[in-house]
């Protein structure tokens, strides 16, 4: 049974080419099948393409697939630090903010959307 490894933000030019490169120099990963998510469905298509012309050149069985539902990928977006690139307005919605450092996932009334990192 091969390996199956999900990349959130799959299509990063700086990312993205680096792990399905090092995928595929990894014998226990070879064969594995990529799932690529993000939001900008272009940039995720060029990295579902570079993943398969990997494998094609190395002779190997990795498999990448692009997912671009992007309902199913955005229900992950949920967590994001002050440097993140603000969602477009129609987003504020479901994540109650669109600045970054200032939206949380699903709200629930009487929760709070910050997490203390000190422990």
């Amino acid at each position: 049974m091969s390996a199956r490894i999900v990349i959130v933000g799959g299509g990063s030019y700086h990312w993205a080419p680096r792990l399905l490169c090092d995928f595929a120099n990894t014998p226990s990963l070879a064969d594995a099948g990529v799932v690529l998510h993000d939001l900008d469905a272009d940039r995720l298509k060029l990295m579902e393409e570079l993943g398969g012309e990997i494998a094609s050149r190395r002779g190997i069985g990795l498999r990448t697939t692009a997912e671009p539902d992007r309902k199913r990928h955005l229900l992950r977006v949920w967590i994001a630090p002050l440097c993140a690139r603000p969602l477009p307005e129609v987003f504020a919605q479901r994540f109650g903010s669109v600045t970054p450092g200032d939206r949380g996932g699903i709200t629930v009334k009487g929760s709070r959307a910050t997490i203390p990192f000190d422990a």
